[in-house]
């Protein structure tokens, strides 16, 4: 039976473990691979200290209970994952995956903050709730019915309750506030805007952006997508 903190072969495979230390055949140190490539994750809010950035080493004792309750801790998402595959999927489970310390999104916070807006009643109620999806007419200049209008009033009317459902009505009910939760892909959608790229144009840039740059989650999520039409 082994020895208890000994090294194991077997551990490299169970515990996503890359060997950064040996002796002749004796394992000095090695690296949790959830660590180098995906980075831990983030912590549920309310937790009193910060997370972790640095990746995990382990040196001297090799635990299987400490290395289970970092991967379950830190790696909840992508351990579980790891678990349900075959081995030979778990020897290419990280292939042609970059180190996030690679990645653009490690040295960006894009997650904790937070912009708060405030907009004029004006703004929302008029520009945006009755010009920017104002029901297209159901004649045309001729005086005959538009085919499909209906279809594509409730489709307006949809993208209208969806848009205005973004805006919170203040206390005083005088204006609206609106949080935006994805800073980074906020400040990408206003540059694109303001080099005079349409909506649809502005959507595609920051899609690109995502998988370009491997972004994963956090740039992904609507942001002008559901309002064109």
């Amino acid at each position: 039976m082994a020895s208890r903190g000994k090294w194991q072969r077997t551990y490299a495979r169970k515990f996503a473990l890359e060997v950064t230390c040996q002796e002749g055949h004796v394992v000095k140190k090695a690296r949790c691979k959830m660590c180098l490539y995906f980075g831990r994750e983030i912590v549920a809010a309310g937790r009193k200290r910060g997370a972790r950035t640095t990746d995990q080493f382990y040196s001297g004792k090799f635990r299987a209970d400490t290395m289970t309750a970092h991967l379950q801790n830190q790696h909840a998402t992508k351990w579980a994952e790891y678990q349900l595959l075959s081995a030979v999927d778990q020897d290419a489970f990280f292939d042609n995956v970059q180190p996030c310390a690679n990645l653009i999104f490690n040295y960006l916070d894009m997650e904790s903050d937070e912009i708060i807006v405030d907009v004029s009643t004006e703004i929302v109620d008029v520009i945006i709730g009755q010009m920017l999806f104002r029901p297209a007419d159901e004649l045309d200049a001729d005086g005959d019915d538009v085919a499909g209008i209906d279809d594509r009033n409730r489709k307006i009317e949809k993208l209208r309750s969806h848009a205005l459902r973004l805006f919170t009505v203040n206390d005083d009910e005088d204006g609206y506030t609106v949080t935006i939760k994805t800073v980074m892909r906020f400040k990408l959608a206003i540059s694109h805007v303001s080099c005079g790229m349409s909506f649809r144009q502005v959507a595609a840039a920051v899609e690109h952006t995502k998988v370009i740059c491997k972004m994963g989650k956090r740039l992904a999520g609507p942001l002008f997508g559901p309002y064109h039409f």
